[in-house]
């Protein structure tokens, strides 16, 4: 990697594309990354957001539909949850 800017940059965005949303959020709080980084990191948040799924999923119930219904950007902004199947972890 080379001094200039624009391949930094580059490589803290491809670098950022690589993580899962946690890490994402943790690091947009995170003051041990540039503002830069936080940046970018909200922007790829942003990004995922807006991908919308290429097939159609199928639900076999309403009520299960109602459930599975995405919160809106306001209700669900820096918000997750991780979902374990066995327990302790």
């Amino acid at each position: 990697m080379t001094g200039d800017p624009n391949h930094i940059e580059e490589a803290v965005r491809e670098t950022l594309a690589g993580l899962s949303d946690r890490d994402l959020i943790l690091r947009t709080q995170s003051r041990e990354y540039t503002e830069f980084a936080r940046e970018a990191a909200r922007e790829e948040l942003a990004r995922r957001t807006r991908v919308q799924p290429s097939q159609p999923v199928q639900v076999p119930d309403s009520s299960v539909e109602e459930s599975l219904r995405p919160a809106s950007q306001a209700e669900g902004a820096g918000c997750y949850i991780d979902l374990w199947k066995d327990k302790d972890y």
